[in-house]
């Protein structure tokens, strides 16, 4: 089914969408400009929060069922962030920034409830209680690459996709190992696991591009879709029998009228389950417990800013395609990438039960 479009389709007003997905930044921004910057930052400190800008959190705050976090590769000053988004009320805090963080792109909740984020060739876990970051793997083996989209399997190891190749990293040790390459894969960018573990989904930006299955105990690789309704496909999430992908209308995959698509997982049959309104350029994509698509999208128009594109997160009905926004950027941080909803399976059982009593 498709949404309407509404007024929001002036692609001649946006500039050309980057084709790696990590470099696509809001049009205020010079990218190279902030990719020489942001490695010569030092830590920001928070003593006045500039207009615009959340503070920090005052005191620490435990993750809990339904919150969303989403990676933002912020700017040359600030530096990425880690932002969580209260689910119920929209409701948005700074978990951290700057310091190690320069242009996160992917982000998983791991097993021991950490936040996990790619970020320029290496991994870097945050606390979410305290913000301390630290990189628990980077590509000095020349293993890793340049980790795009990223999952956890039902192990704890952390998968991830390099452009390259599929890895699993050991998230205590920081090893990387290549799980699959060659065969189907030319550009893989992104994943979703089964909910089995036992497959991955894997989206590549070859020609054309295509979403693969990936045995996770066979290494079989089969082509499940490809081309159609793939424009410049950036992210990938799978919920039962479906793929959802967030994409683009344009035929020549610059962004100005954003869709999700839907993928059988089976057959590969693709349609779209909402487009344009309020999407723009969606990137992550994630799907909360009451199986809303959760989305990331750094090109969301509010008409009143001087930016006009500042950005957002955006709940999508998967059945009718209805479009709700959840929260809209400010100040540095306007540029959503990956997102990921805290799980109540993902939480310790003392915090589970502290979270359903003050409900």
């Amino acid at each position: 089914m498709r949404t309407q479009a509404g007024s929001l389709e002036p692609a001649d007003l946006f500039p050309e969408r980057f084709s790696t997905p990590a470099l696509t930044r809001h049009p205020t921004v010079s990218t190279f400009a902030t990719l020489s910057l942001a490695w010569l930052l030092p830590v920001m400190t928070w003593e006045t929060p500039l207009q615009g800008q959340l503070p920090p959190p005052s005191a620490p705050v435990a993750l809990k069922s339904g919150d969303i976090i989403y990676a933002d590769s912020g700017d040359a000053i600030a530096g990425g962030f880690v932002i969580k988004v209260d689910g119920k009320t929209g409701a948005q805090t700074v978990v951290s920034s700057g310091n190690l963080l320069r242009q996160p792109f992917g982000v998983v909740i791991d097993s021991q409830n950490q936040i996990v984020v790619t970020d320029s060739a290496r991994l870097i876990r945050i606390d979410p209680l305290t913000g301390t970051q630290k990189v628990i793997a980077d590509d000095a083996s020349g293993v890793l690459g340049s980790p795009y989209g990223i999952a956890v399997n039902h192990h704890g190891a952390v998968l991830a996709a390099n452009l390259q190749a599929i890895l699993t990293i050991d998230p205590v040790t920081g090893h990387a190992e290549v799980v699959a390459s060659g065969g189907h894969l030319r550009s893989p960018v992104a994943i979703a696991l089964a909910e089995s573990g036992e497959d991955l989904f894997i989206l590549d930006l070859g020609s054309p591009m295509e979403i693969i299955r990936l045995n996770l105990k066979s290494h079989a690789q089969t082509i499940i879709s490809q081309a159609g309704y793939l424009k410049s496909p950036q992210s990938i999430v799978a919920k039962g029998g479906a793929l959802y992908v967030t994409d683009v209308a344009i035929s020549d995959g610059n962004f100005g009228t954003g869709r999700i698509i839907q993928i059988d997982s089976r057959t590969g049959v693709q349609k779209i389950v909402s487009e344009g309104g309020r999407l723009v350029g969606p990137v992550g994509i994630a799907v909360n417990q009451e199986g809303s698509l959760i989305v990331g999208d750094p090109y969301i128009i509010r008409s009143t800013s001087p930016d006009l594109y500042d950005g957002g997160i955006l709940a999508i009905d998967p059945a009718s395609g209805a479009q709700r926004l959840l929260a809209q950027g400010h100040g540095s941080f306007v540029n959503p990438r990956g997102v990921a909803v805290v799980r109540s399976s993902e939480l310790p059982r003392g915090s589970e039960t502290a979270t359903a009593a003050g409900d």
